[in-house]
């Protein structure tokens, strides 16, 4: 499990001296751990409570994303060197992600969906998240679902 490295991961780290990423692993188990409280109290009770790996990855992506939105807002800000920190954890969280699609296959998923009859903004871009969730990043799927649709629309 996921989780399991990360915690592993942790220890290694702790041992290793690198405060940069036992900062950043603490920060995410207690993510998951807050996951899982969420989770504890909509399940029904003597439920397994544990986060599957697909939530713990939910959990990552959001984290990373996060921490790339704030290292945008920081840069924006003149604040060079916290966005550098920002982006540092987010490398380090995204050492547990799955690789994302690249840019072209993308492409091409959104042009079969086009073909299949979805033309608008809105409902290619519902079709293409459900498509690609946990596959591609959301602001790049709408950057290509918004391309596509303009150059069909000229």
């Amino acid at each position: 499990m996921i989780i399991n490295q990360i915690k592993d991961d942790l220890k290694n780290a702790m041992k290793g001296g690198d405060s940069e990423t036992v900062s950043t692993l603490r920060l995410v188990l207690s993510a998951t751990h807050n996951r899982e409280i969420i989770k504890r109290g909509s399940a029904p009770q003597g439920t397994d409570i544990a986060l599957t790996d697909e939530e713990a990855i939910e959990v990552l992506r959001q984290e990373a994303k996060k921490r790339r939105e704030a290292a945008d807002l920081l840069r924006k800000g003149g604040r060079e060197d916290m966005a550098r920190k920002e982006e540092e954890e987010a490398e380090i969280i995204n050492k547990y992600l799955p690789q994302m699609m690249p840019k072209e296959e993308i492409a091409v998923v959104v042009d079969k969906l086009m073909a299949a009859g979805f033309k608008d903004f809105n409902s290619l871009m519902k079709e293409s998240m459900k498509t690609l969730k946990g596959k591609a990043e959301g602001s790049l799927v709408s950057a290509i679902v918004k391309e596509k649709v303009s150059a069909k629309n000229e």
